[in-house]
């Protein structure tokens, strides 16, 4: 070891730099890939069983390259200010530019509602419209075949009443 160089749990100070920095920028990377689920979420809602299985292979896929920053430039060794450095990268992420991609998203999901939505709901509102019009007018005949009905009960009723006599 060179003189001047302070240790911290073993390692010079210069040789915990680059997993420093590697683990923010996969900080950074984590937050970009949430905030790409979080888009495809706003767009199109998930049920709960594929919301699950999004989030399980999210935490998959950052463990997978936390281990690898860890791997390649600590020998393997997980180190507290690693994770701490993931999570800043992240929380930098969803922060600052996370915003600007959560207004994104709401304004396609406008834009999609607007474009495609919209119009859908025209077209169901003048089918319904139509369909409820040409029922209202099969009620007054569904309401004479009900007075039909009735009058023909008395009469069975009353013709009962005779029989039985």
């Amino acid at each position: 070891m060179g003189k001047g160089v302070a240790m911290i749990y073993g390692l010079p100070n210069r040789a915990q730099f680059p997993p420093l920095i590697a683990a923010i920028v996969l900080g950074l990377l984590c937050g970009m890939l949430w905030d790409v689920l979080r888009i495809f979420r706003k767009l199109q809602v998930p049920s709960r069983t594929r919301l699950f299985f999004e989030d399980v292979l999210f935490f998959l896929i950052c463990s997978l390259l936390s281990f690898a920053v860890c791997f390649a430039f600590n020998y393997g060794n997980v180190r507290g200010y690693i994770l701490l450095a993931q999570a800043f990268g992240f929380f930098v992420w969803y922060c600052l530019p996370g915003r600007l991609a959560d207004r994104t998203a709401n304004a396609l999901q406008k834009i999609l509602r607007t474009l495609f939505l919209r119009p859908i709901f025209f077209v169901w509102r003048v089918f319904y419209a139509l369909r409820r019009r040409t029922h209202e007018k099969r009620i007054p005949k569904v309401k004479k075949t009900k007075k039909k009905e009735k009058k023909s009960k008395k009469n069975h009723y009353n013709s009962a009443k005779k029989t039985c006599k």
